[in-house]
């Protein structure tokens, strides 16, 4: 594992680099609110929230199942090392002391990378995804209504916040439930999900984030 940089205290850094790492590690996922990851000049990872942030790396941390040894918190970044290209990493820092960033790769990769972004439903507004342009989708419980569920099976169904967080329950996968600061993380990694529309109350705005793995 290789430092490649710190950012500064109660500061925005900018992290780059000419080959991009399979792994990233920090000592502390709740010190940002903003994590970006520019690929050859395209955006792969954008999350602006400190919850939604924080809930990304925690979900990173379950996937993986384990800190590093160093006991800092492992984001997926791509299938390997991939080398000659252009590699840019922007974090946010709130807090009053500089956090390390290491990274390193355990073999060569085919430039497959995890992709992260965001949309702001408004009040009394819906979003549509299809299946599979997404692993998880990462959502604020307040001012979320109910959700319109098409299964890969054919079924149906409508479900609201309390019947999404039972389903995911039956399910039994680490990866998927609630995180801090009342987000909700719905799973389809298994591929049952064929399309899902998300829907709002009159309540006021809905963060969703939308990831795909490599």
């Amino acid at each position: 594992m290789s430092l490649i940089g710190s950012i500064p205290a109660t500061s925005e850094g900018t992290i780059s680099r000419s080959y991009v790492p399979a792994l990233i590690a920090f000592n502390d996922g709740d010190a940002f609110d903003k994590i970006q990851v520019t690929i050859a000049g395209k955006s792969q990872i954008y999350i602006q929230d400190a919850h939604h942030v924080t809930a990304f790396v925690e979900l990173m941390q379950r996937l993986s199942k384990s800190k590093s040894a160093e006991d800092n918190v492992l984001v997926s970044i791509s299938d390997g090392f991939v080398g000659n290209e252009t590699f840019e990493l922007v974090l946010n820092n709130n807090e009053a002391v500089a956090k390390n960033v290491w990274a390193f790769s355990t073999s060569k990769g085919q430039g497959f990378y995890t992709k992260a972004g965001q949309s702001t439903l408004q009040a009394n507004d819906s979003l549509f995804f299809a299946g599979s342009d997404f692993d998880f989708i990462l959502l604020n419980e307040a001012n979320f209504d109910y959700a319109q569920i098409q299964f890969s099976d054919g079924h149906e169904d409508k479900l609201s916040l309390q019947e999404i967080k039972n389903l995911l329950a039956m399910k039994a996968n680490t990866s998927t439930g609630e995180f801090a600061g009342n987000i909700l993380g719905i799973d389809n990694t298994d591929g049952s999900i064929e399309s899902l529309t998300l829907y709002t109350d009159s309540g006021g705005t809905c963060l969703v984030t939308q990831i795909l793995l490599q």
